[in-house]
C-alpha cells in the first residue's frame, strides 16, 4: 500500500517538530497549561489556602494521623479547581 503525499509530508514534518529550542520558548510553553487553566496551583493562591485547609479539616474530621490529613488536603485541593 502506497503512502499518499500528504501523509508522507505530515510524517516528515512531525519528525522535525520537537518543540521549542530556546530557553525563552521553553518557558513560554511551560506556562501553557496554567494559561489555559489546565493546571492550577491552587495551594499557591493565598486566597484559596485558607479555604483548602478549612475543607480538609472538615473532610478529615477528628483524624489525628498525618496520612489521613494529607489525603483530606489533596481532596480539598481538587475541589478548588
Amino acid at each position: 500500500m502506497r503512502m499518499s503525499a500528504r501523509v508522507r509530508a505530515n510524517r516528515l514534518n512531525a519528525r522535525r517538530s520537537i518543540g521549542p529550542k530556546t530557553a525563552a520558548g521553553k518557558q513560554k510553553v511551560a506556562r501553557n497549561a496554567l494559561q489555559h487553566r489546565l493546571a492550577v496551583a491552587v495551594d499557591r493562591d493565598p486566597t484559596l489556602v485558607l479555604e483548602i485547609e478549612r475543607l480538609a479539616r472538615k473532610i478529615a474530621g477528628d483524624a489525628t494521623d498525618d496520612f489521613r490529613r494529607e489525603l483530606a488536603y489533596r481532596v480539598s485541593e481538587a475541589q478548588m479547581i
